[in-house]
């Protein structure tokens, strides 16, 4: 459920990145010129989301650059995105009494902990989307995106909570045996 939702939360994004990136001046249908051999060299392709080892580039490459807020961003996706993927199953592999175990326990078995990995996905999921895009990582970018996610997780986490007392408020309380 939660991948459906970050799913749709990239779905939803992704076309208004787009839309911003066009304005009056951008023609529609843009002609492609032959390369040439004193072309600039072309830039390097897009971070994709099934290879993490392209946000590994990214990291170096802002780091290098002095871009320290598409580092932290492209970090933060790599993270979440093996988090979500391998937590849960590392968080069962490992015994509870280890101290690398406590991170994973915390976000996988305790409320604020959940709320905690929603807000990560979500701001994960609009940075990422953004590096996606080409677009550099700002503040003025990131600012949004935490007001978005903050209240995307809050959302998430109370309709969770309603759909839970719902569940209880329907199960039928048996009368006490009769002595």
């Amino acid at each position: 459920m939660k991948r459906l939702a970050l799913i749709l939360c990239l779905a939803c994004a992704v076309p208004a990145l787009a839309q911003d990136a066009l304005d009056a001046s951008t023609p529609a249908v843009a002609v492609v010129a032959a390369p040439t051999r004193d072309a600039a060299p072309t830039p390097p392709a897009a971070p994709a989301l099934d290879n993490p080892g392209s946000f590994i580039k990214v990291i170096f490459s802002s780091v290098k650059d002095g871009n320290w807020w598409a580092a932290a961003a492209a970090l933060l996706v790599l993270v979440v995105g093996l988090l979500r993927t391998y937590g849960k199953k590392l968080h069962e592999l490992l015994p509870n009494n280890l101290i690398w175990d406590v991170p994973l326990a915390f976000l996988f078995d305790t409320k604020p902990g959940g709320w905690l990995l929603n807000v990560l996905t979500a701001v994960a999921g609009g940075c990422g989307t953004a590096l996606l895009a080409g677009e550099p990582i700002t503040w003025a970018l990131v600012k949004p995106v935490l007001a978005v996610a903050g209240g995307g997780a809050v959302f998430w986490e109370l309709a969770k909570d309603f759909w839970a007392w719902l569940k209880v408020k329907a199960t039928p309380v048996s009368a006490p045996a009769a002595k």
